[in-house]
């Protein structure tokens, strides 16, 4: 595979941010590859390019991020326990209070990172002249 490198790098760049949301253990490497690739092949599709450009791993990895945070943040609801986080946990009467992985994720910043870079991709596009 062409962007191996890529790929790596962006992972390493996700799972900063993964850890930063504490969801780190959420998804698999395979899948975390297979989301990135598939940002990847949209960003060359859209470019009308054959490479892809290194200086877009950063905003690929937000857009991933913004895919990972949307899938996770809307499964919220349907998740058990063991995926809450403790919020709260007070010593007198003996008080735990949970709150959801999601609650630090905000729809508006899961949208955000969807649509992170649009302008930096659109400074890689090449014009495609049809014949």
């Amino acid at each position: 595979m062409e962007w191996k490198e890529d790929i790596e790098a962006i992972i390493n760049i996700l799972n900063k941010y993964l850890k930063l949301y504490g969801i780190e253990d959420s998804f698999s490497e395979l899948s975390l590859e297979v989301k990135v690739e598939e940002h990847i092949r949209y960003v060359i599709e859209y470019c009308n390019r054959e490479d892809y450009p290194s200086e877009l791993n950063y905003v690929v990895a937000m857009r991933v991020l913004g895919d990972l945070l949307g899938s996770k943040f809307s499964s919220i609801a349907d998740s058990s326990d063991d995926e809450k986080v403790v919020k709260q946990v007070s010593e007198g009467s003996t008080t735990v209070t949970f709150s959801d992985a999601g609650e630090k994720v905000s729809l508006d910043l899961i949208k955000s990172y969807k649509g992170y870079g649009a302008e930096t991709i659109i400074k890689f596009r090449k014009i495609r002249w049809r014949r």
